[in-house]
């Protein structure tokens, strides 16, 4: 089956003179000065923006500024507010109020080699909001601190809002209204400004540090009346292939010269658009070790294949980066070059020691310039190593037969706790900075080119999980290295078990109908889920599997 999908491709630059090399690192640097100007401005003063939409969020921040486009400045923003989404969540949550509902205690139902029928197994407390709860979140998040204007603004709300025709949601906001002017003028009402503004202020000062912008990478729009990416027409140049960008104060065109493969990024027409109407061809601009790296997009048909589930066409992979990254099903490991990555690590370990000693912010400055270069080199070779480590999985799986990789969710795996045997930085760390979680995606594009399936799991458990009786514990796993279940006794190499946990949870149907879901290509994601409910149920798949039925004598 054949989708239309879009591309990213890249183009970097070849021959580059620096007063083009400069002009564009000066609108990268105007643009990183204005998201970290906002940035500020949004930490310094929440109340103003934790509500606010996109649209409302663009409206209010948007200007003008010498150097950069109106389009420049909307993306600009745009990354700002995503940027911003997850804090605003956290912020929410965290001003909200709510009031124990219920305690619900589950016990063992059967005795295990730890734990005896009727010992507690787990306790859940549900929480409830109450009016008052209500009352206290509203009031939160509003920038009051004296009772009587919230008072004076709630009864001009509600003369407002009577106006309004009479639906659910305006019948729901008036009781609230209600309950806050009941409240305030209750003989409580000091003790509820009390309480709400001090939840407020301890809720802004664990928030109060901005999102710092460190990247020069930005966003822009291309409407010129020319192809934003053409031939030379010059035919005494050696260089054969330019992009051109506009948007500059001191010239009306950038022409940036390209290094161009028709093996790889394909026909120049197929980032042509059509030259009736206006034009707006989104682009990213990065610096890369002294040359600019322009991303195009352009469509293109992918084939995506789906298979009947063989169990023995499927093949499990375990990531993890301290023993070796992909642990397969089949018990096949495909690791990285350790000297490599024992090499990073040092130089995480001289980065962090040179940091420490430093007194004041410029000193640090001075040390993250001296080994910015450095890290940048190292993160270009990850970059490549961790393409040729999905190249080298996908053409194992091929050549044992197998048509589809299940891989576990990348995103969703447990912190690391454990560290580099000879320097100490933890593997979470270096797993991060190299990006490993960026593996999903690159063996899946690598399928998608080949023609295997590949899916995604649930990473909660998949290491504590007993490949064999399905038992959950984390005692089943008292080292890194090894696994012995406490119910059943088996024991194997901890990776690969984990590679077959993964496996399972497509190949056995009660596994993949409670946990997954199909994506529209025909591959298995993952639903979602607390880690508590999945363990919580793998638990009682474990305990009705592990029933046993004495046969009746005579």
């Amino acid at each position: 089956m054949k989708i239309k999908s879009q591309s990213s491709i890249s183009f970097f630059s070849d021959g580059l003179n620096q007063e083009k090399y400069n002009d564009l690192l000066h609108k990268a640097n105007l643009i990183r000065g204005f998201k970290n100007k906002i940035s500020n401005k949004i930490s310094s003063n929440y109340l103003d923006y934790l509500t606010l939409s996109k649209f409302d969020f663009l409206k209010l921040e948007n200007t003008q500024i010498e150097g950069l486009t109106g389009q420049e400045i909307q993306l600009a923003l745009v990354d700002i507010y995503t940027s911003y989404q997850n804090k605003f969540d956290k912020i929410n949550k965290s001003i909200r109020f709510r009031v124990i509902d219920k305690v619900e205690h589950t016990y063992y139902k059967r005795n295990t080699k730890t734990k005896n029928k009727g010992d507690l197994k787990e306790t859940k407390v549900k929480m409830k909001s109450t009016p008052l709860c209500s009352v206290l979140g509203y009031i939160a998040k509003t920038k009051f601190t004296n009772k009587q204007d919230v008072v004076n603004y709630i009864n001009t709300r509600i003369n407002k809002v009577k106006q309004e025709k009479q639906t659910k949601k305006i019948r729901n906001t008036l009781g609230l209204y209600n309950e806050i002017i009941k409240e305030l003028t209750s003989n409580r009402s000091d003790k509820v400004m009390s309480v709400a503004i001090k939840k407020r202020n301890l809720t802004f000062k664990r928030n109060q540090k901005p999102i710092y912008f460190e990247s020069l990478t930005y966003r822009s729009l291309n409407r010129l009346s020319s192809q934003i990416i053409d031939r030379n027409k010059n035919k005494s140049s050696n260089k054969e292939v330019y992009i051109t960008l506009g948007g500059f104060t001191n010239r009306k065109t950038l022409d940036i010269p390209i290094t161009y493969s028709k093996k790889y990024h394909g026909k120049l027409r197929d980032y042509h658009v059509d030259k009736q109407g206006q034009k707006q061809i989104p682009y990213l601009v990065k610096f890369e070790n002294n040359r600019v790296r322009i991303i195009l997009t352009k469509e293109v048909e992918r084939e995506y294949c789906s298979y009947e589930l063989d169990d023995n066409k499927i093949l499990g992979v375990d990531v993890n980066i301290k023993h070796n990254v992909f642990a397969c099903s089949d018990e096949t490991e495909i690791d990285l070059d350790r000297d490599k990555l024992s090499g990073f690590a040092k130089l995480l370990k001289r980065y962090d020691s040179k940091r420490k000693k430093c007194k004041t912010q410029e000193d640090k400055n001075k040390v993250i310039d001296l080994y910015s270069q450095r890290m940048d080199k190292w993160l270009l070779r990850y970059k490549s190593e961790l393409q040729n480590l999905g190249n080298k999985l996908v053409t194992h799986a091929i050549n044992r037969g197998n048509n589809h990789i299940v891989m576990e969710d990348l995103e969703q795996m447990n912190r690391m706790f454990s560290k580099e045997q000879d320097t100490g930085i933890k593997y979470s760390r270096l797993a991060r900075i190299i990006h490993l979680n960026t593996l999903n995606d690159i063996v899946g594009s690598i399928c998608s080119k080949k023609g295997l399936q590949f899916s995604l799991v649930q990473a909660s458990y998949t290491s504590q999980e007993c490949s064999k009786c399905g038992y959950v514990d984390k005692a089943n796993r008292p080292k890194q290295e090894e696994f012995t279940c406490l119910e059943c006794g088996h024991s194997e190499n901890a990776d690969i078990k984990s590679a077959k946990v993964i496996k399972k949870r497509v190949t056995s149907d009660v596994h993949r109908n409670k946990l997954l879901k199909v994506n529209n290509f025909g591959w298995f994601i993952p639903k979602l889920g607390s880690y508590k409910q999945i363990k919580s149920w793998l638990l009682d798949l474990w305990e009705k599997n592990s029933v046993v039925i004495e046969p009746k004598l005579g």
